[in-house]
């Protein structure tokens, strides 16, 4: 990879004379393995070439969807090869020359497919089904696509995305490192895409999950949108997607087993979330509407441990400023019994025993007055 391999979109742009050689080479770039190359190759097609070109940004991906099964078939192929003969040839000159033949033999053997993603004509639509897209492939596919897209085709790559991240068994290898480290990068990229998208579209990109929360997968979800929210700061969207979870999570929380280990799924929905920042006391995406919705989670919720839990975490850090109307929930919480605390989570009493500290003080002031 040369030093400018980053800029290649921003080469596209600004030098016309070259855009057939850097489209060749932001294609072969993305069809290789997952290195710095093809990461950088995906920078720069999200940085640039879809504000400036998307129609071209549009033509490598449909590029990279045509010719990625084709590529591996070959590449591997090539490697046996190489193996096989590795004991007439200099191990460096073998090394050096592998991945320059190779592209060579490639391009020359899809010759016309490149040529028609160099002058932008092939289409997403020309794919049909794309139900048949190995999950690596569209975990790739994925990184090419823009935030906020509402291409109709570009949806359709999405809710299949979820509809494959829904259940688990049908990522193959999701228990192996490399499957696993796949299941987490989609997953990342799928949440930005549906915090990204206008409400309605992030809540139908949900709808697998939703419909069959596994609780395998939804504490992952959770985790993800999360964090996309919290850099993406799309409100609106945010909020509806979590409301469309709110009746399964009430149902799931009313069946499951209480006391067989702290539940993630119900943890995580009351964004009593691990990677909050000690001194965090506010979240951006926290408004006063917001107090309805968890009045009514912790009435409905609340006498599940993880939910108990949840809710005192909460209170004590991005919901502190919920902290009046939170002692009267947990208090008429209860009143309901039997009691979550006859069996508390870890750290529960902790938290607890803050949430009434801080009352305390905050209630003093007003004693004195009234003395």
């Amino acid at each position: 990879m040369s030093p400018g391999d980053h800029q290649l979109g921003v080469v596209f742009a600004r030098c016309p004379e070259l855009r057939t050689e850097v489209k060749e080479i932001l294609l072969l770039h993305l069809l290789s393995r997952i290195t710095d190359t093809s990461i950088l190759a995906r920078r720069s097609i999200l940085q640039h070439l879809w504000k400036t070109h998307p129609a071209d940004a549009e033509s490598l991906l449909c590029g990279f969807l045509s010719l990625k099964a084709s590529y591996d078939k070959l590449a591997e192929k090539h490697y046996f090869d190489k193996r096989r003969n590795w004991h007439n040839d200099n191990a460096e000159e073998v090394v050096a020359g592998t991945v320059e033949s190779f592209s060579t033999i490639f391009a020359k053997e899809n010759v016309e497919l490149f040529g028609r993603v160099n002058d932008n004509e092939i289409e997403l639509s020309e794919f049909g089904d794309f139900n048949d897209i190995p999950a690596e492939v569209l975990s790739n596919a994925l990184d090419l696509l823009p935030l906020g897209t509402d291409a109709p085709a570009h949806k359709e790559l999405i809710n299949l995305a979820g509809v494959q991240l829904s259940e688990p068994d049908i990522l193959a290898d999701a228990d192996s490192q490399s499957g696993f480290l796949l299941k987490r990068r989609t997953m990342q990229k799928f949440a930005n895409l549906v915090i990204s998208a206008v409400p309605s579209d992030a809540v139908a990109f949900v709808r697998p999950f939703v419909e069959t929360f596994n609780s395998s997968v939804v504490p992952d979800l959770f985790e993800q949108l999360i964090f996309a929210e919290d850099e993406l700061r799309q409100y609106e969207s945010f909020w509806e997607v979590w409301q469309a979870f709110y009746p399964k999570l009430v149902e799931h929380g009313k069946t499951r087993r209480w006391r067989d280990r702290p539940d993630r799924s119900i943890r995580n929905y009351f964004l009593a979330w691990e990677y909050w920042k000690t001194e965090s006391k506010s979240w951006p995406s926290i408004r006063d509407r917001e107090k309805v919705f968890f009045q009514n989670a912790v009435r409905e919720l609340g006498q599940h441990p993880s939910a108990f839990y949840g809710i005192s975490r909460f209170l004590n850090e991005i919901g502190s400023s919920f902290l009046n109307e939170g002692i009267g929930w947990i208090s008429d919480l209860l009143k309901l019994g039997p009691s979550p605390t006859e069996s508390p989570e870890t750290n529960t009493t902790y938290y607890l025993e803050l949430l009434a500290r801080r009352y305390a003080d905050l209630e003093r002031p007003n004693d004195s007055k009234l003395a």
